[in-house]
């Protein structure tokens, strides 16, 4: 009998142990969705709303064409981002920047592009020699600082904005952005892949 009631007695305690580990799993995955479903609702906000204003240089972000040559490549005399391009060269030729930076890998054909459409050559910069778009930044800041420049627009897709400026505002630039006009459809595959990438970057920093 004293066996049978220790038996039964530990059952009790497993179960209960089983329920509050079952609890805390719960309670930890509608966290982590709580935190992706409150990202993605920013970067929607952030992706509508331009902060058009003076600054210093106009970062254009070119990473989606890489994805989309990855996916669908389309031989093409335009470079991917020229819809990214011309708003650039709007705002700088409305005197809102003295120079136009361009980063990751489709870089220089975009670089190419703004040549051939009249643009300085002594005000366009590239950041395409690193890999992660972290070392991108980070090496503008650095150059940003030595030709005392702190201030820049941020030219994008709107999914890509909120994440570029936490990442430059992090290497103390004043950052603003510059979103291209939102598509009508919304992207929810899109919105928690780019949710997911801010987080990385958050916690650990890639």
């Amino acid at each position: 009998m004293a066996d049978q009631a220790q038996t039964s007695v530990e059952q009790i305690l497993l179960r209960r142990r089983l329920r509050y580990l079952g609890r805390m799993l719960a309670w930890t995955g509608a966290m982590i969705a709580g935190a992706f479903v409150v990202v993605a609702l920013l970067i929607l906000v952030q992706g509508r709303y331009p902060e058009t204003r003076r600054a210093d240089a106009i970062v254009v972000l070119l990473q989606h064409c890489e994805l989309m040559e990855e996916q669908e490549p389309q031989p093409s005399e335009e470079p991917c981002g020229v819809q990214e391009l011309q708003y650039a060269l709007n705002l700088y030729r409305r005197a809102y920047a003295s120079h136009i930076v361009l980063v990751d890998r489709e870089a220089e054909p975009a670089y190419t592009y703004l040549l051939g459409q009249g643009f300085p050559e002594q005000s366009l910069l590239q950041e395409n020699q690193f890999e992660t778009r972290v070392e991108q930044f980070a090496h503008l800041a650095d150059e940003m600082r030595a030709h005392g420049m702190s201030s820049l627009l941020v030219v994008g897709h709107p999914h890509e904005i909120l994440l570029a400026l936490k990442m430059t505002r992090d290497l103390g630039l004043q950052s603003y952005g510059e979103p291209l006009p939102p598509v009508s459809r919304l992207d929810l595959p899109l919105l928690l892949q780019e949710s997911y990438r801010y987080w990385r970057y958050v916690l650990f920093g890639l």
